[in-house]
């Protein structure tokens, strides 16, 4: 998948099972563009099993729990700031969590994200919505 359709939500009314399939799909299709381990998947979901993370790669469950929809909720965030911040380079858009960060203190976005679990995921997010708005 070249192109994550990101389908926001931001009432529970939103989270229908088509919406959060797609969000599953997005999020999986990212983490391959990132080139992340299984295990570092499994924590940006909120400490998901293996097992859980083989049915969303394979199709057959989608992400539930308000913290994992709200995990995922940033995390697609993120990609959309980034693919806004870097509309040209996919390759800076899919390498940048990996990269360190004079901003984050020369931290590594995935770092923050893997060490801090949700806050950090939010951290992210939110530093990637402040630079997209400068």
């Amino acid at each position: 998948m070249n192109h994550l359709n990101v389908a926001p939500f931001k009432t529970p009314q939103d989270l229908n099972e088509e919406v959060l399939k797609r969000n599953t799909q997005n999020v999986i299709a990212l983490f391959r563009h990132w080139q992340l381990k299984n295990e570092e998947e499994c924590a940006l979901l909120g400490g998901i099993s293996p097992a859980q993370l083989a049915k969303f790669k394979k199709g057959t469950a989608s992400i539930s729990g308000r913290d994992t929809i709200e995990r995922v909720g940033n995390l697609l965030g993120i990609h959309k700031n980034l693919r806004i911040l870097y509309p040209y380079n996919r390759e800076v858009v899919y390498q940048w969590v990996k990269g360190r960060n004079k901003k984050l203190h020369n931290f590594c976005p995935l770092d923050i994200m893997l060490e801090q679990g949700y806050l950090g995921i939010a951290q992210v997010r939110r530093f990637t919505d402040f630079i997209r708005g400068q």
